[in-house]
C-alpha cells in the first residue's frame, strides 16, 4: 500500500505541476490576445499615417487593406480563445481530479484505497490536459500586414503590405512567411508551406499584390498571409550604445546610441532594459525578465521614476524599419546604486503593523497579549486602562493600552511603553544616502529620523543623545520640529506631505528636506561615531517610506553650498 500511495502521490505531484504550467499558458494567452489587439490598432494607425500623404484614388483600397487587418485580428483572437477556452476546461477538469486524489490519499482501508488509487490513475491517464498542446495556434505578430508607401506613390494600383522577412527557397523568386507559421520561423529559411498556393503574376516583377497569395485551410499550418517579394528585404544593422553619453542620476537613466552608418528607412527604435546584482555582460540564469520601451524616434532616451533595488542595469537597443527589427546592440551596464532597506517588524512595537516599507499604528496590536498577562497586570499595581480620547477614537500617545511590565517580560527586543517606534533594517555605515517618507493625512504624531543601534526599547527618537528627528505633532495643534538628546528646536516652517532624508556619514550631515520643493528643513552637523539606522516612530496614522532612491541632484547642490556656511540649522546639534 506504500508503495502505491507513493506512486499516487507522484501522479498528484504531476497534476499539481501540469496545472501550474496551465495556469502560466493561460496568463501568455491573455496576453496575446492583448498584444494581436494592440499590434492590430498599431497596424491600423501607421496605416492611416501613411493614407493621409496619397490622393484620392487611395481611399477604396484604404478601406480595403483595413478590412483585413481587422479580419486577422478576428481570425488570431478567435483562435487564441479557442485555445483559452480549452485550456480552461482542462484546467477545471484536472482541478476536480487533483481534490479527487487528494481525498483518496486520506481513505484508510486498503482495499478501497487501490481501488480508488486505480480509478485515478485511469482517469488521469485519459486527462485532456495531457492532450491539449501548450503552445499559441497562432503569434501575436502582425508585422506581415505594415505598409510603407514611399515608393508605391508611384504604383498606386499596386499597393501591398510589406512582407516579412525569411531566407528565400531556392527558386527565382522569394517567397517569405511570417513567424509562427509551420515550416520556419522570422530570419530563418522556411519551405514553402502546403496551405499556401503561389501564383504566378504576368507582373511580378513590377507589383506584388495580396491576390497572389491563395490561402488553403489546413488545421495544421499557420494561416497567416505568405506573399511574393523583392528578392531582397533592407535589415537594420544593430546600434552602437555610446557609454561615455548615458547619464544615471535622479533615478533616472539616460541612454544615448548611434547608428554605424546612415540609414533613411530606420522607423523606430526599441529600448531593453532589465535589473540585475552582476556586473558585465547579462547573464542568462536567475535575471529579471527585460523591459521594453518600443516606439522611439530619437536616438536618445531617458528611463525616468525608477526604483534602484539592484546594483546594476542592463540596456540593449535595436532598429527598426517599417518591415523587420534587426539585430540588439551590444548590451551595456550601468551601475544603479541606492540604498534599499525595509522595515524590521521584529523589534516593532506591538502598537504597530509593520510592512516592508509600510507602518500602521494598530490600537489593538498587544490586546491578545494583555489577556494572556491578565493575573499579572493585576497583580502589578497599575492603575485601570484609561478611555480612549473621545475626538479621535484613539489613546493618547502618553497613554498606552498594554502593561509596560507585561511587554518587557513578553518581548524583550521590542520596542514597548510610549515609544512607538520602527526602525530600518540596514544600516548607513559610510557614504551619502537619501529616502523618503510620506504620512497619511489624519496621522496624529510621527517622528523621522535616524539612532544608533543601541536606541533602548522604552526610547523614544530624538530623546537621546544617539538619536536625532523631526518630529510633527498634529494632535490638537500642529507643531514641526527638530530634536535631539532631548532638546527641541521648533521649526518654522509648512509640514510638507512628503519628507526628504539625507544622510553624509563620512560628513557627519543629517538633513531633512521638502521631498517636493526640496527646500532644506533641518540639519544636524556632528560626527557619527556608529552606524546609522533609519527611525520612524508613529502614533495614529501610517507612514510610507521610499528606499531606492539616489541623492537627487538639487539636495548635493544645496549641500554643497550648505557646507560653506555655519548657518542656523546646526544649532540644536551645538546645543545639545
Amino acid at each position: 500500500m506504500d508503495e502505491q500511495r507513493e506512486t499516487l502521490q507522484r501522479i498528484v505531484s504531476t497534476l499539481a505541476n501540469k496545472n501550474d504550467e496551465i495556469h502560466n499558458f493561460i496568463d501568455m494567452l491573455n496576453h496575446t490576445i492583448k498584444n494581436v489587439q494592440v499590434n492590430s490598432s498599431n497596424a491600423i494607425s501607421e496605416l492611416d499615417e501613411e493614407f493621409d500623404g496619397l490622393y484620392s484614388i487611395l481611399d477604396e483600397m484604404k478601406g480595403s487593406m483595413a478590412n483585413t487587418i481587422q479580419q486577422e485580428e478576428a481570425r488570431k483572437v478567435q483562435a487564441l480563445q479557442d485555445q483559452l477556452s480549452q485550456c480552461s476546461n482542462a484546467l477545471e477538469s484536472s482541478e476536480e481530479l487533483l481534490e479527487l486524489a487528494a481525498q483518496s490519499l486520506d481513505i484508510k482501508d486498503p482495499a478501497e484505497f487501490l481501488k480508488a488509487a486505480r480509478q485515478i490513475k485511469d482517469r488521469v491517464t485519459m486527462a485532456s490536459a495531457f492532450r491539449i498542446s501548450l503552445k499559441p495556434k497562432v503569434s501575436d505578430s502582425m508585422t506581415h500586414l505594415m505598409v510603407d508607401f514611399a515608393l508605391e506613390r508611384r504604383m498606386l494600383q499596386a499597393v501591398k503590405f510589406l512582407p516579412v522577412p525569411a531566407k528565400a527557397p531556392s527558386s527565382a523568386r522569394q517567397v517569405f512567411f511570417p513567424a509562427g507559421c509551420s515550416g520556419g520561423t522570422w530570419g530563418q529559411p522556411a519551405p514553402a508551406p502546403a496551405n499556401f498556393l503561389l501564383q504566378e503574376s504576368p507582373a511580378f516583377l513590377d507589383s506584388f499584390a495580396l491576390q497572389d497569395i491563395l490561402p488553403r485551410d489546413s488545421p495544421n499550418q499557420c494561416p497567416e498571409q505568405a506573399k511574393l517579394c523583392p528578392p531582397e528585404v533592407h535589415v537594420p544593422k544593430a546600434p552602437e550604445i555610446d557609454l561615455a553619453a548615458c547619464l544615471v542620476a535622479d533615478n533616472c537613466i539616460t541612454v544615448s546610441w548611434t547608428m554605424p552608418e546612415e540609414d533613411s528607412r530606420i522607423d523606430h527604435f526599441v529600448l531593453e532594459y532589465r535589473k540585475t546584482n552582476f556586473d558585465g555582460l547579462p547573464r542568462v540564469k536567475d535575471e529579471q525578465r527585460w523591459e521594453l520601451i518600443d516606439y522611439i524616434k530619437a536616438t536618445e532616451y531617458t528611463l525616468s521614476g525608477l526604483k534602484f533595488d539592484t546594483k546594476y542595469m542592463n540596456l540593449r537597443v535595436q532598429a527598426c524599419n517599417k518591415a523587420v527589427a534587426g539585430e540588439y546592440s551590444d548590451p551595456v551596464t550601468l551601475e544603479t546604486k541606492a540604498f534599499v532597506f525595509s522595515l524590521d517588524s521584529t523589534s516593532s512595537h506591538l502598537n504597530l503593523k509593520v510592512e516592508d516599507t509600510y507602518v500602521e499604528w494598530d490600537p489593538t496590536g498587544g490586546k491578545g497579549q494583555e489577556k494572556t498577562k491578565g493575573k499579572e497586570n493585576k497583580s502589578s499595581g497599575h492603575n485601570p486602562l484609561l478611555k480612549s480620547n473621545r475626538r479621535s477614537g484613539a489613546p493618547s500617545p502618553k497613554r498606552t493600552s498594554i502593561s509596560t511590565r507585561s511587554l518587557a517580560r513578553g518581548s524583550r527586543d521590542r520596542f514597548t511603553g510610549e515609544s512607538y517606534t520602527v526602525l530600518g533594517d540596514t544600516a548607513v555605515e559610510s557614504g551619502q544616502h537619501y529616502w523618503e517618507v510620506r504620512a497619511q493625512k489624519d496621522c496624529k504624531s510621527y517622528s523621522v529620523g535616524v539612532t544608533y543601534r543601541n536606541l533602548g526599547k522604552f526610547d523614544q527618537l530624538g530623546k537621546t543623545n544617539s538619536s536625532w528627528c523631526i518630529h510633527i505633532n498634529n494632535w490638537l495643534q500642529t507643531t514641526f520640529s527638530a530634536k535631539h538628546n532631548n532638546k527641541t528646536k521648533t521649526l518654522d516652517m509648512p509640514v510638507p506631505d512628503r519628507i526628504g532624508v539625507y544622510c553624509d556619514f563620512d560628513g557627519g550631515q543629517l538633513a531633512f528636506y521638502n521631498a517636493n520643493s526640496k527646500e532644506l528643513l533641518h540639519t544636524f552637523r556632528t560626527k557619527f561615531a556608529q552606524p546609522l539606522l533609519p527611525g520612524f516612530t508613529i502614533w495614529c496614522g501610517g507612514l510610507t517610506v521610499s528606499t531606492g532612491l539616489q541623492v537627487p541632484t538639487a539636495v548635493k547642490t544645496l549641500q554643497k553650498s550648505e557646507n560653506g556656511l555655519s548657518g542656523s540649522t546646526s544649532s540644536l546639534n551645538n546645543i545639545a
